[in-house]
């Protein structure tokens, strides 16, 4: 007998509008907590959180500085629950950001840069040392591109990514 996996979605937002405070020096780049979403599949809750980088300019930073980032947030994490995704969002230099609600959602695709995605999400996942990496979704416009089977090439790489944002 085949079961369909149970999947649900739950958005947790604050009420803050992001705004950057204009500075000088636009090569710093700080990371805040957006959103975090709770998915449930088969009755295994685990996190989403949406992290924005700000002062971001595409083509800025490699695939490597965001893996390093989540990998270090991933293992470092103390929520209730596994976070198993991290999806990165993009302030420009002086920028703001939409509201984090889920009714904005289509105005936050415009800032997405990419996400990786750790572990099955499964309860095996949390015995693990290190989960590792299952993929990663590079965001272009409003669509993204599956990079999964190419996650060593990414990380060899020294280019920016282009998400055209």
């Amino acid at each position: 007998m085949n079961k369909i996996p149970f999947l649900v979605f739950i958005t947790i937002s604050s009420l803050e509008l992001f705004s950057c405070q204009c500075s000088e020096n636009t090569n710093e780049h700080n990371l805040s907590l957006y959103q975090r979403n709770t998915f449930g599949n088969n009755g295994y809750d685990t996190y989403e959180d949406n992290l924005v980088v700000t002062n971001y300019e595409n083509k800025a930073l490699p695939f490597k500085y965001f893996y390093d980032v989540a990998r270090k947030y991933v293992d470092s994490s103390t929520a209730k629950r596994p976070v198993r995704f991290i999806k990165f969002l993009g302030q420009k230099p002086c920028g703001t950001m939409p509201h984090p609600d889920s009714d904005n959602y289509h105005l936050q695709k415009e800032h997405f840069i990419l996400t990786i995605v750790f572990g099955h999400g499964t309860p095996e996942d949390t015995i693990k040392k290190e989960v590792p990496v299952s993929g990663v979704a590079i965001w272009n416009g409003k669509k993204f591109i599956d990079y999964d089977n190419k996650i060593d090439s990414l990380l060899q790489s020294k280019e920016g990514i282009d998400t055209g944002f």
